[in-house]
């Protein structure tokens, strides 16, 4: 099981519309192989968000990277554009003991 976290910012005149457009996304996660879909913003910069969710293994986490990075009805809405949106996925580590 892989964690994967997206980062960007959105435009401050655009946080709105953006969050209207952003409705559809947890299903549309989930559907793609996505599970436990949660969505933040910043406390401390607002208009900064962070998707996270988990994923069974790379292949679905590599297919969802691609979706949203190339997802172009939100390119207006990012400051920097699409190329300003982070993905990354994590996996577990074991911690042994000293």
């Amino acid at each position: 099981m892989l964690t994967v976290f997206i980062e960007y910012k959105v435009k401050e005149e655009q946080r709105e519309a953006y969050l209207q457009e952003m409705s559809r996304i947890p299903q549309q996660v989930a559907e793609r192989g996505g599970r436990g879909y949660r969505f933040y913003e910043g406390l401390d910069q607002p208009c900064l968000f962070v998707e996270s969710f988990e994923v069974e293994d790379e292949t679905v986490y590599q297919a969802i990277k691609a979706w949203r990075t190339g997802d172009r009805r939100f390119a207006p809405y990012l400051a920097g554009g699409l190329e300003k949106m982070h993905v990354w996925a994590f996996q577990p580590v074991a911690l042994g003991r000293s």
